[in-house]
């Protein structure tokens, strides 16, 4: 099938302008406070501040990549004094003004056609993400780990596949868990 032009009905000359290559720029630092705290209260990492960006393509490319705001997600943490009550406790956000659902179905066609409606480049419901991570070592075997977090966690599906979807898509959705590790 073709216009009258003679072009196939279903030619994407956008494609054109896609390639793999492009330049990423990153920067992270960290500044660690934790000398304000007394010597005997505290625990290795307290009160550091860290933060990363990255751009993820110099090249602004129709459509998908017009804007590279949209493609520079920017992470920020700090590790929170416990008293050595806990060996780490540590709250971590990040912003990523990415337009388009986080998730993989739509990176798998070559073609880029668009059917989902919350992937029409509009999407910024899961523009923040955010972590609360503790750890605790309760004798030289157990450590304990817990976490609460709205982020990027993919479960397995039934076939062990990993999800095409992360768990938590909307802001009032976030997720939990503890883990016993032991060593032999």
């Amino acid at each position: 099938k073709s216009t009258a032009g003679g072009d196939s009905v279903y030619s994407v000359h956008a494609l054109h302008h896609y390639t793999q290559r492009g330049i990423k720029l990153m920067i992270r630092g960290a500044v660690d406070m934790g000398f304000l705290l007394p010597e005997n209260l505290r625990s290795p990492g307290d009160l550091r501040v860290f933060a990363e960006a990255a751009l993820l393509g110099w090249e602004n490319q129709p459509y998908f990549y017009e804007k590279r705001s949209q493609r520079m997600p920017v992470m920020a943490g700090l590790n929170l004094p416990t008293f050595r009550l806990l060996d780490r406790l540590s709250f971590q956000v990040e912003y990523y003004d990415n337009p388009f659902l986080n998730g993989k179905q739509f990176v798998e066609t070559a073609y880029p056609i668009w059917s989902d409606a919350a992937a029409d480049g509009e999407y910024h419901r899961d523009d923040w993400k955010w972590s609360l991570y503790a750890r605790k070592t309760l004798n030289r075997i157990l450590t304990i780990h817990l976490q609460a977090a709205d982020d990027y966690l993919r479960l397995p599906l039934f076939n062990y596949n990993p999800s095409d979807m992360a768990l938590t898509q909307n802001p009032k959705n976030w997720y939990y868990l503890m883990r016993l590790e032991c060593r032999l």
